[in-house]
């Protein structure tokens, strides 16, 4: 349910409502393609689908990532489960 919370805020204009987001934006390689992505927990990242192809990998400041996990949701949404750990993600809960 957290997860299905967080592509709704992310996908929205305004995350105010919802929660906050402080330093959750992440900047990724994908071999020559640069995308973004949002910490979605400690070790969860959530992107664009058609950044990413078989085999998951990516690079986070200049730094290779191992994917130990990929949930796909049919509609261009990704989560990437690393092997790395994010001091900010989106906190979900009721606004300020």
């Amino acid at each position: 349910m957290r997860i299905l919370a967080a592509l709704l805020c992310v996908g929205l204009a305004s995350c105010t409502s919802f929660g906050t987001v402080k330093n959750a934006a992440v900047h990724v390689q994908v071999d020559d393609v640069s995308c973004s992505a949002t910490a979605i927990g400690p070790h969860a990242l959530l992107s664009a689908a058609h950044c990413f192809e078989w085999p998951y990998t990516l690079t986070i400041h200049m730094q290779r990532i191992p994917v130990t996990k990929v949930m796909l949701d049919g509609n261009d949404h990704i989560i990437l489960i690393v092997d790395h750990t994010f001091d900010h993600w989106v906190r979900l809960g009721k606004a300020a």
